[in-house]
């Protein structure tokens, strides 16, 4: 005859257990209270078109790099600088730094966007945006 294997839970197996229902439950809590606010959030978003949604996430930057598409020709290349200095890395100053940096090409598409140390001395148009300045300026050679 065989034997029958029964499988009895230990104390470790146990407190894992109870250690993964806590967790489960404060997850759980912790995404209930994200979709709530989803919801709630969701119909004040959910009726602006692209450019209010835009400027909702970027704010003055989105106007800056607007200003700027104004003024500079499709297919040109920019150097583009952002101010008071260049960060710390991995400070909050650097990640807005790499976000301004990195979102720019895409607002301003068909231009060709150049970080300083990487840019040919030719270009002709530079972008700096300061993160305490509240007015647009546009410098060009």
């Amino acid at each position: 005859m065989k034997e029958k294997n029964i499988h009895t839970i230990d104390r470790k197996e146990y407190l894992f257990i109870i250690i993964l229902i806590i967790w489960c439950i404060f997850a759980f809590k912790m995404v209930a209270l994200q979709f709530k606010g989803a919801l709630k959030s969701f119909p004040k978003i959910y009726f602006l078109n692209l450019e209010q949604k835009y400027r909702l996430i970027d704010g003055n930057f989105y106007s800056f790099l607007k200003f700027c598409e104004a003024k500079i020709p499709e297919r040109a290349s920019i150097i583009f600088k952002i101010l008071p200095k260049e960060p710390e890395f991995r400070s909050q100053e650097w990640l807005m730094t790499e976000y301004f940096i990195g979102k720019s090409p895409y607002y301003l598409y068909p231009r060709r966007i150049f970080r300083e140390n990487d840019a040919n001395p030719k270009i002709k148009y530079k972008i700096i945006y300061d993160l305490r300045s509240k007015t647009f300026s546009l410098y060009y050679q």
